[in-house]
C-alpha cells in the first residue's frame, strides 16, 4: 500500500505518474471521494479480485476515513473495507489525500490503525509538503530544461511570485511560455502571466459573490479578451472553493480562521476574504460547485466536453 498526503499537487501528480509506470501491467481503477465516489463500490471492487481478471492498481482520492476520529453510521463500511484489504493480496492500493497537509494531521481510528500499524502489510508514506522558495527555484530550473526554455534567474523568480509559489501552476505556466518563445524575459512573463493570487483573483471572486450572471459574465469575457486561459480561471476559483470548505471545517471544529491561516501558511487577509465569500454563498453551494468543477475537469480530460462550453455552463448553472 501507498499513502500520499500533502498540499503540493504537482508533486502528488508526479508520484502518481511514477506509480502508474511502475504498475503498467495492472488495470487502473480510480475512486475520487471528492467527486461522489461510493465506499460500497470500492469495497465491492476490492473484494472481487481474481487470478483470471489480472491485478489492479487502485488510486483512491480523498477517502475521509483518514480524517475522522469516529465513524458513527460508517463503522460497517470501515470494517468491510478493512476485511477486503486483508484478503486482497493481488492488487495495489494507493490512497491520496490532499486534505491532510502532513502525517501528524492523520486521525487516529480503527481504519488508520489498520493501515499504518498492521504488520501483515507494508505501507509506504509519501508527504508532498509545500515547497520552500529555494526548492521551487530548483524545480523551475529543472522544468526550464525539460521544456527547452532560455530564461534567466530574475525571470524565474518573477514567475514564481506570479504563481504565488504554486508548483502545479509553475509547471503549467512554463509549459505555456515554452509555446510562446524559447527565450523568455521578465517582460514576457509580466505581459503573459496572470498574478494568480493577488488582488485580481479577489476581483473575480467578488464578481461571483454578486450572484449576478450579468456581472460575472462581463468579468469572464474581460478575462478572455486579456488572453487568460479558462484553465487558469477554473484553477483560481477552485482554490477559493476548497479554502472556503476548509474554513467551514475549521469553524465546525471551533478553530479560528487565524489558525487556518497559520496551518496553510496563507495570508490572513486572503483567508478573511474567502471567509466572507463563504458567508455569502453558503457551504451547500460551495460543496456543489467543488463537485461540479471536479466533474468538469474529468470530462474535459476524457474529451467529453470542451473547457469553454463546460465552464460557461457552470457559470450559468450556479449564478443567476
Amino acid at each position: 500500500m501507498i499513502f500520499i498526503c500533502g498540499s503540493e499537487k504537482f508533486l502528488i501528480e508526479q508520484e502518481v505518474e511514477k506509480i502508474k509506470k511502475e504498475n503498467s501491467n495492472k488495470t487502473i481503477e480510480i475512486f475520487r471521494f471528492d467527486d461522489q465516489a461510493s465506499v460500497t463500490d470500492l469495497i465491492s471492487s476490492a473484494s472481487s479480485n481474481s487470478l483470471f481478471t489480472g491485478a489492479k492498481l487502485f488510486l483512491i482520492y480523498n477517502l475521509d476515513f483518514f480524517e475522522k476520529s469516529t465513524f458513527k453510521d460508517e463503522t460497517e463500511n470501515v470494517n468491510d473495507l478493512i476485511n477486503a484489504l486483508k484478503v486482497n493480496k493481488q492488487d495495489k492500493f494507493v490512497f491520496i489525500n490532499q486534505n491532510i497537509f502532513s502525517k501528524d494531521k492523520i486521525a487516529v481510528n480503527i481504519w488508520t490503525k489498520f493501515i499504518f500499524e498492521n504488520n501483515e502489510h507494508k505501507v509506504t508514506m509519501i508527504e508532498a509538503k509545500e515547497m520552500s522558495e529555494s526548492n521551487l527555484f530548483s524545480l523551475a530550473k529543472s522544468l526550464v530544461n525539460k521544456y527547452n526554455i532560455h530564461i534567466n534567474d530574475e525571470a524565474i523568480k518573477l514567475l514564481i511570485s506570479k504563481v504565488n509559489n504554486d508548483s502545479l501552476m509553475l509547471n503549467s505556466e512554463l509549459k505555456k511560455l515554452s509555446n510562446l518563445d524559447s527565450f523568455i524575459t521578465p517582460e514576457i512573463i509580466e505581459n503573459s502571466t496572470e498574478t494568480l493570487l493577488g488582488e485580481d483573483i479577489f476581483a473575480f471572486s467578488n464578481a461571483l459573490e454578486t450572484n449576478d450572471l450579468g456581472i460575472i459574465w462581463a468579468r469572464y469575457k474581460e478575462k478572455m479578451l486579456e488572453g487568460v486561459e479558462i484553465s487558469v480561471l477554473i484553477g483560481q476559483i477552485s482554490q477559493i472553493f476548497i479554502i472556503a470548505h476548509q474554513i467551514y471545517a475549521y469553524k465546525v471544529c471551533q478553530l479560528s480562521i487565524d489558525q487556518l491561516s497559520k496551518d496553510l501558511r496563507i495570508n490572513s487577509y486572503r483567508i478573511k476574504k474567502i471567509s466572507y465569500f463563504l458567508s455569502k454563498v453558503g457551504i451547500k453551494k460551495i460543496k456543489k460547485m467543488i463537485l461540479s468543477l471536479s466533474k468538469l475537469d474529468k470530462d474535459v480530460k476524457n474529451g467529453l466536453i470542451s473547457e469553454k462550453v463546460g465552464f460557461e455552463r457552470f457559470l450559468i448553472t450556479y449564478f443567476n
